[in-house]
């Protein structure tokens, strides 16, 4: 990042590093601030952009021009290379104008690391002269994708969060609440992420006027998303593989009923869920999960009687759920 001086800059320095470090923290990248150079001349900062972004390896250089309004932003972006601006109309917030144009940021750099569009306006680069000695960057090959050639330096994510998690199960049952514990990692820091989750359940009992029994579920997950509108506010579709083991207690039997003895079975389920996050500071985001999780091998649970069997539980096809909870960026 290039920075006029502290007199020119709105918002104050030390709130726009703030929170621009605390957007690009979510990808894994560290912002590297340098002084812009003298002239406020578009040709002479892009090769002083240029220059930081072949010493730093950056994955993109941008800087700001102080407006009567606002401000504009350059994004240079060495791979192409390209050079993209976008104009802002600040709040009056010192907060909230630090905010706005950090979530720009972390937009424009998630893009280059997905090698995706960047959705700010591009400019034609002004005629640098290269270095004594050194060889002009070569253009992309037809075809390449902006930021292709650079994705591969970000680093993967890692990410653990706790919340509580709350299903039905079938007709007749109460809603259970519990508490979940995940780890997701996210490969390049990008879109796509991948993960696994247990979730704890208490005891389950169901009376019944001849008969009670006793449910323990440990449900197990494989989870896989796709992340749109990185920022502040991320949404993120999943597709779930769910294995819960299911263990059944009969802790009361009365005649015509048989008693039966403590047996365990696996429920294979597909799920399908929408996360969404609001990322609150320092890594942490708090999430929201609706979702649906579609039963593969339903058999429901019986009891054996003179008058023949009696379904303990009618498992639903379809559950509902519902998760709450806190996500901490780990690395």
């Amino acid at each position: 990042m290039l920075l006029p001086s502290r007199a020119e800059l709105r918002p104050a320095l030390a709130t726009l590093l703030d929170a621009a470090r605390s957007q690009l923290a979510e990808l894994n990248v560290d912002l590297l601030v340098a002084p812009a150079p003298p002239s406020a001349e578009l040709a002479t900062t892009t090769a002083s952009a240029r220059e930081l972004a072949r010493s730093a390896h950056a994955v993109g250089v941008i800087w700001l021009r102080p407006g009567k309004d606002g401000v504009t932003l350059y994004f240079y972006e060495p791979s192409g290379p390209h050079l993209l601006m976008r104009q802002l109309a600040l709040s009056p917030s010192e907060a909230a104008a630090a905010e706005e144009i950090a979530v720009v940021l972390r937009s424009a750099v998630s893009a280059v690391l997905d090698g995706v569009e960047i959705a700010m306006t591009e400019v034609a680069l002004p005629e640098l002269e290269p270095r004594s000695g050194t060889t002009p960057r070569t253009p992309p090959a037809s075809g390449e994708r902006p930021g292709a050639a650079r994705a591969g330096r970000a680093r993967p994510t890692l990410s653990g969060s706790v919340g509580y998690v709350g299903t039905a199960l079938g007709q007749d049952t109460p809603w259970q609440s519990g508490g979940k514990l995940a780890l997701t990692f996210a490969p390049g820091g990008g879109r796509f992420s991948a993960g696994a989750a247990y979730s704890l359940f208490p005891a389950l009992t169901l009376r019944q006027s001849e008969l009670t029994t006793r449910f323990r579920r440990h449900p197990i997950e494989l989870v896989a998303g796709v992340r749109f509108a990185p920022g502040t506010l991320e949404l993120e579709p999943q597709i779930a593989l769910v294995a819960e083991a299911v263990r059944r207690t009969t802790e009361r039997v009365e005649p015509p009923l048989a008693p039966r003895p403590p047996s365990q079975r696996w429920l294979w389920m597909t799920g399908v869920r929408l996360r969404g996050e609001l990322a609150l500071g320092s890594g942490l985001r708090l999430f929201s999960t609706p979702g649906a999780d579609f039963l593969l091998n339903r058999v429901d649970p019986v009891v054996s009687g003179a008058d023949g069997e009696r379904t303990v539980i009618s498992w639903f096809s379809v559950r509902p759920s519902l998760e709450v909870g806190l996500a901490l960026g780990a690395w």
